[in-house]
């Protein structure tokens, strides 16, 4: 039970983390924290059988995302 409420505690301060990113670039009126996380979903970590991994394409509006957000999320290293 205990950790139930372990990670129930740590995606509400997720959350109210993205909520408060959003608020401080006046982005919360375009996109909520559910859509950033549903954007941010479209990108996938690929692991190739001689141990090389990358990053699947990243879409236009996810690069802005991080962009504006200043989250830095996207290294260059990974990048296809």
């Amino acid at each position: 039970m205990r950790g139930y409420f372990f990670v129930s505690f740590l995606t509400l301060y997720f959350y109210f983390n993205l909520l408060e990113k959003l608020r401080q670039k006046s982005l919360i009126g375009k996109i909520s924290p559910q859509e950033l996380l549903m954007e941010l979903s479209k990108v996938y970590l690929i692991s190739y059988s001689d141990d090389e991994v990358k990053l699947s394409e990243i879409p236009e509006k996810v690069e802005k995302i991080d962009k504006e957000l200043n989250l830095n999320l996207f290294p260059k290293i990974l990048q296809s």
